[in-house]
């Protein structure tokens, strides 16, 4: 029988005058293999969870485009709620004076921002908002976009 014992997993350590015992064996594997069995169904767990937050089918980001109809507000759908949305105007002449490129992230404020965070995807406005005039769904115009999960 083993007069020491890890700390951990209190496993057997003998000395050289202890009397080793197949006992000792056993109950040493049975512990090994429970906290093996443990760590396994963590690893289990962890990659289920990953696999299901992105994957061939559910991918961390996406790309597209839409075109504005020219109304106040328009809803793009993205399947998912986005954490941050990057728009940028396909218009041929445009400056970042004009608002024709624009972002937004979950819980970040930007000024003049035309893109709000919701739902299954984002809105985009045009219109006035004091001085600045927002362009993010003029009539006709094609608009491009990233969208994070």
């Amino acid at each position: 029988m083993s007069a020491n014992h890890t700390e951990n997993y209190s496993l057997c350590q003998w000395e050289a005058r202890d009397k080793v015992l197949r006992a000792d064996f056993n109950e040493d594997n049975a512990k090994i293999d429970a906290a093996l069995t443990g760590l396994q169904n963590r690893l289990n767990t962890t990659n289920t969870k990953l696999n299901a937050a992105y994957s061939a089918e559910n991918p961390p980001v996406c790309a597209g485009y839409y075109t504005g109809n020219g109304a106040p507000s328009q809803f793009i759908h993205t399947g998912f709620r986005p954490k941050a949305v990057l728009v940028i105007s396909d218009l041929r002449e445009w400056d970042f004076n004009s608002n024709s490129c624009s972002m937004a992230a979950e819980g970040v404020e930007f000024s003049l921002s035309f893109i709000t965070l919701g739902g299954s995807g984002f809105s985009v406005k045009s219109g006035p908002v004091g001085s600045k005039q927002l362009n993010g769904n003029t009539a006709n115009a094609r608009y491009f976009y990233i969208a994070v999960r």
